[in-house]
């Protein structure tokens, strides 16, 4: 059978005998790597995330042709509820990923299109999806590092969107390492951080996609997440956007109120100052 598809017209058509439907999405991967190889694309990034405010969203893989990348969705049912999953993620990684192409499926019949309205949420992941680990990947790691040379920190997406961070969580920052504590599983209730408040607290994590990342917190600098220098550069906003979210997602409705100002708040500030005096290449480098 022919499998039903978002692709341009000039790809390769995908052919499946109906009965490795029933052998899942591998079967489907492996036949669209075997038809599409022979035209230049390789499938790279098994359950590649892509992270959003929203949550996380995974794609099957990662098509790839030279320095082209299509995120891609396979199906071994088709219907009203898979076809929200897909048009949600594509219009999702459409408007925050715009450096890739457009989201492309592979199904046994073709995905009826749906209005913006009937869009769900069914393909976002909403969990806290780093996870601790005692195997940290040797290196540095920071909040942000610079993409091309002269790229300044001040003027970045990171930049805006850490500062949305520092202001939900200005003279509460403990509640946000409590926040996180739960969603890691590690506490039961946010409460318990408080008797970290004037702790340091330094925890390597591992994530989708193979991502190493740090999380640390200190009374006078906040909560803030770390990326291995190896990280794509590209990756720090959206990863600090998906924090960002979480926070707003799962903040308590009993969490302290707001302060005009606290230490970690001041210490925002004055490395804003800094950094537009002295730009760096790398911002809040801790060495694991």
């Amino acid at each position: 059978m022919r499998l039903a598809t978002s692709a341009p017209g000039d790809w390769p058509a995908v052919y499946l005998e109906p009965a490795d439907l029933t052998r899942g999405k591998g079967a489907m991967l492996s036949a669209v790597a075997r038809t599409l190889g022979s035209a230049g694309f390789r499938l790279e990034s098994p359950d590649h995330p892509f992270p959003l405010r929203e949550g996380v969203i995974y794609a099957d893989a990662l098509l790839v042709r030279g320095e082209e990348r299509w995120p891609l969705f396979v199906y071994p049912e088709a219907g009203v509820e898979v076809a929200q999953r897909f048009y949600t993620a594509e219009a999702l990684l459409a408007e925050r990923f715009p450096d890739y192409f457009p989201a492309v499926y592979y199904a046994p019949q073709p995905l009826e299109p749906l209005p913006r309205t009937a869009l769900g949420d069914g393909a976002i992941d909403r969990r806290f999806v780093l996870r601790p680990t005692g195997n940290p990947r040797p290196g540095r790691y920071s909040v942000w590092q610079a993409r091309v040379a002269g790229e300044r920190f001040d003027r970045s997406p990171t930049w805006e969107v850490m500062a949305e961070v520092y202001r939900l969580l200005r003279g509460r920052e403990w509640v946000g390492l409590g926040v996180v504590l739960v969603g890691m599983g590690v506490a039961r209730s946010w409460r318990e951080a408080e008797e970290l408040k004037r702790r340091l607290v330094l925890m390597p994590l591992s994530g989708p996609g193979g991502l190493s990342a740090a999380l640390s917190y200190r009374e006078d600098r906040g909560l803030r997440l770390h990326l291995h220098e190896a990280s794509d550069p590209e990756l720090f906003a959206p990863w600090w956007s998906w924090l960002l979210g979480y926070l707003e997602r799962n903040f308590p409705d009993d969490a302290p109120p707001d302060r005009p100002t606290s230490s970690a708040w001041s210490f925002w500030v004055e490395l804003l100052q800094r950094v537009r005096t002295s730009p760096a290449e790398m911002v809040g480098a801790i060495r694991l």
